[in-house]
Parts: C-alpha cells; structure tokens; sequence
C-alpha cells in the first residue's frame, strides 16, 4: 500500500509498511519509526491515513519536518518524496509494496537529482545535501506561501537554510526561544519563551507585537514595540533577523 525506508549516511536500515492508521515517528521506543539523532523530538511526526491518502503532521516540534526540503507543519502526501529530521533521512513512497524492500540498499536516484519543477511526470525530489537545492525550495516557499525568514548574518535570502523559513500558517504565529513556533534558539531548561507575536492581516501584510509592557524589537534602526510589515519588511528580534516575505497568496506578485 506505502512504504516509509529509513536511511543512514545514504544507506538503507530499515523500512515501515503503512497501513490504513496512524503512525508515529520519533525517539521514543514507543514509535512505530524509532530515529536516534538528538535533533528528533520524542515524538516527532505522525502519518495519518484519511481514508485515500496520509497527512503528515509535525507535532510542534523546535526542530520543524523537513518535506522535499520545506519545512512544514501539515502536508498531505501525495507523490514520493524525502523527509528530514536532523540528519535523518527517509523516503515516503505511496506505491511502495509494504511486504518488501527497496531494490539495493542506496539513496534511489530520483531522491539524488534535482529536476526540473515543471516536470509533472518524475518524482518530487530533495537532498539532504545540495546547496542548489536548498535555494530551489526557498524559492518556491517565497512563492507559495506567506513566511517569516529568520538569518542571522547578511547575503540574499535564497542562501539560507530551509530549516531557517518559517511559513505563517496560522493567524497568529509566536516567536520566541524554545519550543515555540518560530524559535529563535534554546531557552533555560527547554521552557518557552514567547517575545513577540506575528498576526497575518487581511491586506497581506503582518504585523509584529512585542509581548509585555516593556517588551521591545528593532525596526528602521528603531526600537518598536509594534509595527506593520509589507513584503520584504524586516524587523530585529534578539539580534535575528525577521524578514517577511508574502509570497503570491499574499499578493506581492514575485
């Protein structure tokens, strides 16, 4: 029915048939998937069958699930594709034979390549890897969807880590250090610590609002409590950089 295969270092190690429930993945012994990088959460993503296909669904983890090299919250898988974790690396496939294993034990080359998007008839793929590919993804994330890049240094926002672009696919999105949605690092013993708030509005802007009385951020070389982002705005948050980009739901037209 489908098959999620787990590799190490571009090797097969083992694989888990799907049926029709919902499966666990994480480090917890309990898991249907046991992974072992310290970067997996205990209990890191679930695939739910809905009744014709599975849905992936990230369990709020600090670290986010990498889908085809985007990072992504919920996602309803359709086609084959690659899922991260850390350095853990897996393949999803929906017309996998549960019963068996894959054909040798490396990385299948539509998971190796990077093809051109327009070519409906080949895989969706990703690497753990490429630089190229990484650019790739970001830029159909900007495309796609409203998000939230967080950088530290300077360079164009294509050259950053898709672990780094946040999507807001929530009306309000907290941002923060520990196992907040857009975290911005660790907090003392993993609690979460929410410095500000970042609201979509109807006109395809965000605004960002600091929490608590004296709560503060930089914008325009400001300090701002409150402000009003269009596409491509930014604002300082714990010396990170935020900048928004709309993507073409929000109406920037790129």
């Amino acid at each position: 029915m489908a098959r999620l295969d787990l590799y190490r270092d571009g090797r097969w190690v083992k694989s888990l048939p799907l049926g029709e429930r919902t499966y666990l993945v994480g480090r917890d012994p309990a898991c249907d998937l046991v992974l072992s990088d310290t970067l997996v959460s205990r209990r890191h993503f679930q695939l739910m069958w809905q009744g014709t296909e599975y849905m992936l669904k990230d369990l709020d983890t600090g670290n986010g699930t990498l889908v085809n090299g985007v990072r992504e919250f919920s996602k309803i898988m359709r086609v084959a594709s690659t899922l991260q974790v850390g350095a853990e690396m897996m393949l999803f496939d929906p017309e996998a034979d549960g019963d068996e294993t894959p054909d040798g034990d490396e990385l299948p080359e539509w998971a190796l390549s990077i093809v051109d998007e327009d070519d409906d008839s080949l895989p969706v793929t990703a690497h753990v890897a490429p630089a190229e590919l990484h650019r790739m993804q970001a830029k159909v994330r900007a495309r796609q969807r409203p998000h939230l890049v967080v950088r530290s240094g300077g360079g164009s926002t294509l050259d950053i880590h898709p672990l780094d672009i946040h999507p807001l696919d929530t009306k309000v999105t907290p941002i923060g250090f520990g196992p907040v949605r857009i975290s911005l690092g660790s907090s003392p013993k993993g609690r979460e610590q929410v410095l500000a708030k970042a609201t979509k509005l109807d006109d395809g802007t965000v605004r960002i609002k600091a929490k608590g009385l004296f709560g503060k951020f930089e914008h325009g070389g400001k300090s701002k409590k409150d402000v009003t982002l269009k596409s491509g705005g930014q604002v300082v948050i714990a010396g990170a950089t935020l900048e928004y980009h709309a993507g073409l739901e929000g109406g920037d037209g790129s």
